[in-house]
């Protein structure tokens, strides 16, 4: 009677009418919040293995007695209250969840907006400018603070492909979202991209110390490949990604 969920009630008041109950009768630990072993409490060897093996025979509908048998003790308060209050609660929390979920929303689109602009604005005559610039610099005139204008350069491209990556991610997990109602598993998506952007940067790196030693014609083309290469790839697999978000979730 206590267990079964009601023909009037949605998921959302049985949830919190069992957890009340539980809470009446006491077997809810105040400071952690996890449900007491009731097992433990009527003094039964819980670690024999009889015991584990009897609680999967009843969760396979096989006949165990003293199961059949046991219950929680009911608490103090009416079953009819319980059930009052726990519809309260419902009425109460879930405005405010649906309203924080709202705003959730709001925000989720407001961050998709910024990145995808960051994507479509992305110009490579612009973004690789400074580079350039560094590169012809120090093409005439290879001193330190030629070399060093280079490298700060080279460090900011980076930096900055880096971002357009991130958008990128951006939009395959606001795809996803929008296809299957769950993001991505944010963690392993972090460590895949980091992982790309280290080996990105590597190179990057590599081809600028090899420049910046031996400026010639060949390394410096060798160095302007490899940071236009870097930039159609990151932006190529943005703007895809943007594509097939914005056709799934119906925006502009």
């Amino acid at each position: 009677m206590v267990t079964r969920q009601g023909e009037s009630e949605d998921d959302d008041v049985y949830a919190i009418r069992l957890h009340l109950e539980l809470l009446d009768r006491q077997m809810i630990d105040m400071e952690t919040q996890q449900v007491i072993n009731p097992f433990e409490l009527n003094d039964l060897d819980v670690e024999h293995p009889d015991f584990g093996q009897e609680l999967v025979d009843y969760a396979n509908g096989e006949r165990v007695d003293w199961l059949a048998k046991f219950t929680l003790p009911d608490g103090p308060t009416p079953r009819e209250e319980i059930r009052q209050f726990a519809e309260s609660i419902a009425a109460e929390y879930r405005a405010r969840y649906y309203a924080l979920k709202q705003r959730f929303a709001n925000r989720a689109d407001e961050v998709f907006a910024a990145q995808k602009r960051l994507i479509d604005d992305a110009d490579m005559e612009r973004d690789m400018a400074s580079v350039l610039a560094a590169a012809s610099m120090y093409e005439k005139d290879q001193g330190n603070e030629a070399r060093r204008q280079l490298t700060e350069a080279v460090e900011a491209f980076i930096a900055l492909i880096d971002s357009y990556g991130r958008a990128g991610l951006v939009m395959v997990s606001a795809e996803r979202v929008a296809k299957t109602g769950k993001g991505l598993h944010l963690q392993s998506a972090l460590e895949e991209l980091e992982t790309e952007e280290s080996r990105r940067a590597d190179y990057l790196r590599q081809m600028t110390g090899r420049a910046s030693r031996h400026p010639d014609e060949a390394n410096l083309a060798g160095l302007w490949r490899a940071l236009t290469q870097a930039w159609d790839h990151v932006i190529g697999g943005a703007r895809e990604a943007a594509q097939r978000a914005v056709a799934v979730r119906g925006a502009t």
